[in-house]
């Protein structure tokens, strides 16, 4: 599974400078203009974003064909999936609170993240990858740029909903610490199921 998780993030060498500058260039455009609400979307999109192109690189390039001939369980093709969806987002999210945390020193304005702003932000991921990493066990790659303009609406019509919603200070105080906590561990549940349902998907698929 080790070698996976490299071949993993060897296929991001190719995209992770872009995805950088363009994070730094949203990002510093939303901060300025007091948009946190899509900072925190741009962060759920880059996760998704970093979830996919290895897959859809793979598929494209009849991975599995190479795949089946070595020395390893089929499973741990699906473990390394998950756990390096768990990477990227523990990475971007982490990226993001240093980010706001140094602009706003730059700044002097008050740009940082409180946990109570990064919760919802990675239980929305977490939901997230849920949901789309077992649809991509099953679609055709030949589906998957119309999918991804799905996904992509999604994220930016429930992060929108979502932080919009946090603004209200009833809200704020029904979401607490204590609170988003329970949501993380629904959030970690979700991934878990959605982590078994994959496996069960790539054990009967063609793959397997």
């Amino acid at each position: 599974m080790k070698e996976l998780l490299k071949l993993d993030f060897f296929i991001q060498k190719k995209y992770i400078k872009s995805s950088i500058i363009v994070f730094l260039f949203l990002g510093i455009t939303f901060a300025l203009t007091q948009g946190m609400n899509y900072l925190y979307t741009m962060g759920t999109f880059i996760v998704f974003y970093l979830t996919i192109i290895p897959i859809e690189v793979e598929r494209k390039s009849k991975f599995n064909i190479y795949f089946n001939s070595l020395p390893t369980k089929k499973s741990n093709y699906i473990y390394s999936k998950y756990l390096s969806t768990l990477i990227y987002i523990i990475v971007v999210n982490l990226f993001l609170y240093l980010f706001c945390t140094i602009l706003g020193v730059i700044s002097g304005s008050d740009f940082t993240l409180t946990l109570r702003a990064i919760l919802p932000n990675i239980i929305v991921q977490l939901f997230y990858v849920s949901l789309t990493l077992p649809v991509y066990m099953i679609i055709s790659h030949k589906f998957y740029r119309v999918v991804n303009t799905i996904f992509i609406i999604l994220i930016m019509m429930i992060s929108s909903i979502l932080f919009n919603s946090l603004e209200n200070e009833n809200l704020q105080v029904l979401f607490n610490i204590t609170n988003g906590v329970y949501g993380l561990v629904f959030g970690i549940l979700a991934l878990i199921i959605s982590l078994i349902v994959s496996l069960n998907i790539y054990k009967k698929s063609e793959v397997s």
